[in-house]
């Protein structure tokens, strides 16, 4: 039994009422806590909607939500979601998001009923912005899983049944706005789009649970007022058609009648501007209407059908509706209207196909859009009248005589051949057509019969005869006929008598100016056939035939090359070869290129081709021609990159399959394509198939990868500063841009998860946190390759991952076995896969893998993925060993030359153990006062001011900094040491200013520490942010830039040092695009400005008596 629910106006579930109108059920203030809130939501009351607008912004940065504060939102959000204001309808579904991100999914939930509908609706806002907002929130709170959020619609079917129907049999446009206030077409635009989003939210529920919504009168009566002039909502219009078009059987049979009382009460008037073709976006949609109306009337043999129902305004009412024509829009509308034409012959009242005046009207009216239609609209308005008038059963048909004439006319007026073509084909396939020369066809037959007797000595008379004639040179002698009595007999025999042979030799003597065709035509059999004796004798032929044009008629040599059927060379015709080299040099018609291409395979001429191509149609000839004469081989290894461009460019399907045989050429253009990134899915489609150039990507990303920045890469990615283990560095760094392109390519060909794509993956990570002004593209190929990532290591397990030999992570072994950037990547990709394995796992587990940290740590990369994918378990007491293991490693580095590259790595290995909550301190409090001390003595050793050093200087304030946070227990030489390291670092600040991971770090340092008893360092501070100057704006110079804010926020600069530096604060204020740090100059000069104000008061009134002293500005 179908499901009924009750519409009741009320949107609420949740023990208070929620409504769409304007009048009622409004959120009480009063109930509101949060005085902030209350002066909010006021102003969300307010019927301004920049006022609203401000409000839902405030809201949206609103932390503290609590039940009182969501009872107001949700009686709110249907009336917000209405707004005629885009951006307030958009920052609704935000602030629904943002609300339910807020208090979190669990205790929100059984506030769904009152609030998803709408949200729902949203989806289908007629505003793409507004609906594209609606889903992405959607989909966001759902996890990004389009399954569940499709369970929705199931879910709350109830309630959004209520919606839809108060929507279309409660509200109305006078209960959602407020007439006082708002313009009539406003109040119309706001109930019209509430309609349009019901109608297709009709779409997403099950036939049966819509019946009541479909037999509301109300509904259907929109299809004739939504096309008033005044307040003309054609958008409205198409969706209601739409909804009739995608009815199941069932439901159509239940509203059959009353749609089709309705839909009859449709009139179009054409627009006094633009005429009709404002309807150019309905009327494809309203014809197909009909034809659903009428079939299924017919399929179901109604007592009366969709045009009886009309009663006698049917036939008024579909003359009307067809003189309105096809309004500019598609051939479709054609195909529609023959469909509807041959339905009415079925016995239905509406057109009389026996009448010729009814014939005369149609075919007239159908003749007159032919002449007005454009493009290719024409094929489909002559189609349909010659189907039409097939249709009637009258006497005359002098008017499809007279259209056809008018469509032979107009194909010379007609540019695109296109549009031509499809004409001529819409006459061939509706019309017997051609007529032959009656003396042509008259021997045509002849020779036909006489071969089939077998009367050979009649066809060799007859030849001989006409031979003769040919050879007495009779002036009066008509050529036409007797060269062509010789093409049909060469074409009948295989053997020719030696009259025809003779007269072969001696063809270029017939060539004159008017008579060149048949002439060649019977030379080209002849060529075909090898009926000259040998090879000198057609070279001779060949080369007299064009001698004697060059003579008679010069402008038909490319006639006669072109036509020949022969190859072209230097040595057999050098005549006609250098013609050919000439033209090869200069701008060519696309006759010419085919010409040229078609008669010679010479290298040389070839390239001459390819270098005068002007355009790219000129290109795209030539392609085709390519293909055709088998011409890749010969010109592959000629500069022809343009060419693989543009055949790329254009898809052309033939030319790259071929194009294929040679891999290196193809894989390298595909890439220089891929490079331009216009790619869409036919590209894809046809390139899956293969190859692809996975091995140059490859190589691509590595080579990207040993350019990237690793000091900056330092300040944020999954190892931290353990990219210091790389020992080598790019002298020059910089960002592949082509990287990203690549990864959307792999990603739209549904690349397998394999080590190129690992890569990628880190790159893009790298190239988001580098990159000056990231395209958001990036951020979507990085997103969809994340989840993608993902969902494939989720079938992977611990134990997998750590067996070497595991296909997908065999070679990322043999990468991280190095000490280079590729190792350090390779490292990132398996710390993430391990993480993710462990994730489930618990401690016992996990202690039941046997694995050898000794030999582990012998390559540090190795040793620091794995461990830093431990973090779940860095407590566990297996790891005790190789833990202290590691910080007793620190202590043997004492020598100056072990410093850099061993300190490096130790402290390195040991930071990794700090990346959990242990229960104790993470290492022993003696050895660790030991390891301070020996960091102390490395600072003041001999490489302690080398560039390599720096890194060790990052280090060593990471380790200092995690001891402070991780460790119960403090070194007593702690703080001394800390002093020293901030001291050192700050000044090694000012002249490696580019070494923003040493600015980051010992400034991330200097904050864990700063209310710990350390020294302050004001001068250095302020230093640090009146000199750091950024060449870009990354996510990088960001991180950085808010970590000195906060560390001038929380650490206090004596306003002395600070007054001192005015003039800097002043320059950098004007000269800095950072809205942060002109914050921070802004509050520092309001301090200075306070501050001197005073000083010059006090000064004022202490020298009150000088009569000299006067209340001045200084002069700044």
């Amino acid at each position: 039994m179908a499901k009924q629910y009750e519409i009741t106006g009320d949107l609420g579930y949740n023990g208070f009422p929620v409504s769409l109108n304007y009048i009622t059920h409004l959120p009480d203030i009063s109930t509101l806590y949060n005085p902030e809130v209350v002066v909010i939501f006021k102003s969300l009351m307010k019927r301004d909607p920049k006022t609203k607008e401000k409000a839902l912004n405030d809201l949206l940065t609103v932390s503290a939500i609590d039940d009182s504060t969501i009872i107001a939102w949700l009686q709110m959000y249907p009336k917000l979601a209405l707004d005629n204001s885009r951006s307030v309808r958009l920052l609704s579904h935000q602030i629904q998001a943002n609300f339910l991100k807020i208090v979190g999914g669990k205790t929100y939930s059984k506030y769904l009923k009152s609030s998803m509908p709408i949200w729902l609706m949203g989806m289908f806002d007629t505003d793409k912005s507004v609906s594209s907002i609606a889903y992405k929130t959607l989909l966001q709170s759902f996890q990004g899983d389009s399954s569940k959020l499709n369970k929705t619609w199931s879910i709350f079917e109830e309630q959004i049944i209520n919606l839809i129907g108060t929507i279309v049999s409660i509200e109305t446009l006078e209960t959602l706005s407020d007439r006082r206030y708002t313009s009539e077409s406003e109040m119309v635009s706001k109930y019209d789009r509430a309609l349009v989003c019901g109608i297709n939210m009709l779409s997403k529920l099950p036939d049966e649970t819509i019946v009541p919504i479909l037999e509301e009168e109300s509904l259907w009566d929109h299809l004739s007022t939504c096309l008033k002039e005044d307040n003309m909502d054609l958008v409205l219009f198409k969706n209601l058609l739409l909804l009739i078009t995608n009815l199941s059987d069932e439901n159509l049979q239940l509203v059959y009648k009353l749609v089709s009382k309705k839909f009859i009460k449709i009139k179009f008037k054409s627009n006094k501007i633009s005429g009709s073709i404002i309807y150019s976006n309905v009327i494809i949609p309203f014809w197909q209407a009909i034809v659903r109306l009428t079939e299924f009337g017919i399929n179901n043999n109604l007592k009366k059908n969709f045009w009886d129902l009309a009663g006698s305004k049917s036939s008024t009412r579909f003359y009307e509706y067809l003189k309105l024509g096809p309004c500019n829009s598609d051939p479709t509308y054609y195909s529609l209207i023959i469909k509807v034409f041959q339905d009415l012959q079925q016995k239905l009242d509406v057109v009389d196909f026996n009448s010729q005046e009814e014939y005369d009207y149609v075919i007239n009216l159908l003749s007159k859009q032919y002449s007005t239609t454009m493009g290719s609209l024409k094929a489909g308005a002559l189609n349909c009248a010659l189907k039409t008038s097939d249709l009637f059963t009258v006497e005359s048909t002098v008017l499809i005589d007279e259209l056809i004439l008018q469509v032979l006319r107009s194909l010379v007026t007609i540019r695109v051949q296109r549009d031509k073509t499809a004409i001529i084909h819409t006459l061939e396939s509706n019309l017997s057509s051609g007529t032959d020369n009656p003396q042509k066809s008259f021997l045509s037959v002849y020779f036909d019969v006489l071969k089939q007797l077998g009367l050979q000595s009649q066809l060799d008379s007859l030849a001989r005869h006409v031979c003769t004639d040919l050879l007495d040179e009779s002036d009066e002698l008509n050529l036409e006929i007797p060269f062509f009595v010789i093409k049909l007999y060469l074409n009948h025999v295989t053997e020719p008598i030696t009259e025809v042979t003779d007269l072969i030799v001696q063809l270029p003597a017939f060539v004159e100016e008017d008579f060149i065709t048949p002439v060649l035509e019977v030379l080209n059999i002849a060529i075909e056939k090898n009926l000259l004796q040998n090879e000198e004798e057609l070279i001779e032929t060949v080369n007299d035939f064009y001698l004697k044009l060059t003579m008679v008629r010069p402008d038909k040599i490319d006639y006669f090359i072109q036509n020949l059927g022969m190859t072209i060379d230097e040595k057999r015709f050098p005549d006609i070869y250098s013609h050919l080299t000439d033209i090869s040099k200069e701008g060519m018609s696309k006759d010419q290129i085919e010409m040229i291409v078609k008669s010679t395979k010479d290298k040389d001429v070839l390239l001459n081709v390819i270098q005068s191509l002007d355009d790219e149609d000129a290109y795209l000839k030539f392609i085709e021609l390519v293909v055709q004469y088998n011409l890749l081989p010969i010109i592959i290894d000629l500069d022809i990159s343009k060419l693989l461009h543009i055949a790329w460019n254009h898809l052309n399907v033939e030319f790259l399959t071929v194009l294929r045989e040679f891999k290196d050429n193809y894989l390298a253009s595909m890439i220089g394509f891929i490079k331009l990134g216009s790619l869409n899915d036919d590209f894809y489609k046809f390139i899956k198939t293969g190859p692809l150039p996975i091995e140059q990507f490859k190589q691509r990303i590595l080579d990207a990868i040993s350019k990237i920045d690793i000091f900056t890469v330092a300040i944020s990615n999954p190892l931290d500063s353990a990219v210091y283990l790389c020992n080598e560095r790019a002298t020059s760094p910089q960002l592949d841009d082509f990287i990203p392109t690549i990864g959307k390519f792999l990603n739209q060909i549904d690349g397998k998860v394999d080590t190129l794509l690992l890569l990628i993956k880190e790159y893009l990570a790298d190239y988001i946190l580098l990159k000056d002004d990231v395209d958001e593209d990036v951020v979507d190929v990085l997103s969809s390759i994340q989840q993608k990532v993902s969902k494939h290591f989720e079938s992977f397990k611990f134990g997998d991952l750590i067996n070497e030999n595991n296909p997908t992570f065999q070679e990322l072994w043999q990468f991280v076995e190095g000490n280079d950037i590729q190792a350090f990547y390779a490292a990132r990709i398996i710390k993430r896969a391990i993480e993710d394995s462990l994730e489930f796992e618990n401690l016992a587990s996990f202690e039941s893998f046997d694995i050898n940290y000794t030999k582990l740590v012998k390559s540090p990369f190795k040793f620091v993925s794995m461990v830093a994918g431990f973090s779940k378990f860095l407590n566990s007491k297996k790891l005790d060993r190789i833990r202290n293991y590691v910080l007793s490693e620190i202590l043997a580095v004492k020598k100056d030359e072990q410093i850099i590259a061993d300190g490096i790595k130790w402290v390195s290995l040991s930071l990794v153990f700090f990346n959990t909550e242990f229960g104790t301190d993470v290492y022993p409090i003696h050895k660790l006062t030991m390891v301070l001390r020996l960091i102390s003595d490395w600072l003041d050793s001999s490489v302690a001011y080398d560039n390599e050093f720096i890194d060790l200087r990052v280090l060593i304030s990471r380790f200092l900094g995690f001891i402070i946070q991780n460790q119960t227990n403090i070194p007593d030489n702690y703080y001394e040491l800390a002093n020293k390291v901030l001291e050192n670092n700050f000044e090694i600040i000012q002249l490696e200013p580019n070494r923003l991971d040493l600015n980051y770090y010992t400034l991330k340092f200097y904050i864990s520490v700063m209310d710990k008893g350390v020294s302050k360092f004001d001068e250095e501070l302020i230093d640090i942010f009146i000199n750091f100057n950024a060449t870009c704006r990354n996510q990088a110079t960001i991180l950085v830039e808010q970590t000195i804010a906060r560390v001038l926020r929380e650490s206090p600069i004596e306003m002395k040092i600070v007054q001192s530096k005015k003039d800097s604060i002043f320059k950098l204020f004007t000269d800095s695009k950072s809205v942060s740090v002109q914050r921070i100059c802004t509050w520092y000069l309001r301090q200075i400005i306070l501050l001197e104000q005073q000083d010059f008061v006090v000064e004022y009134q202490l020298s009150k008596n000088d009569e000299e002293m006067q209340a001045r500005i200084p002069e700044e």
